[in-house]
């Protein structure tokens, strides 16, 4: 780095700075990018396992429509209609305790998302 009386010049540290300002920003929103990405994808894949469920339970495979809920609900906890759609097999499945704790929770958090 060129040196003015025994110190940096500024120009050479503006420069640096500059370059790694630039760097974090453009980390920063690629950051941002993949996190949108990642809950899109969650999404999607809530939707798919609701989708899988809601073909189990038609069919009176409770037990499997019960796993499908329960896996779109790890990638969309506070989603109501699967914690309802849950609840709902869970009951008819004859798991009853469970179903109505689930219930209680969805009625205590009034708009149906997971408790916090």
């Amino acid at each position: 780095m060129p040196e003015t009386n025994g110190r940096p010049r500024a120009g050479a540290f503006l420069g640096t700075f500059a370059a790694v300002f630039f760097a974090i920003a453009v980390l920063f929103v690629a950051d941002r990018a993949l996190a949108r990405l990642d809950r899109v994808e969650n999404q999607a894949e809530a939707q798919h396992f609701y989708e899988q469920g809601m073909r189990a339970e038609r069919q009176r495979r409770y037990e499997d429509a019960v796993k499908s809920y329960r896996a779109a609900l790890a990638d969309a906890r506070e989603n109501r209609e699967y914690r309802l759609a849950l609840a709902r097999t869970l009951a008819l499945n004859g798991e009853y305790q469970e179903a109505e704790q689930l219930r209680r929770e969805i009625e205590a958090c009034g708009d149906g998302s997971a408790p916090r």
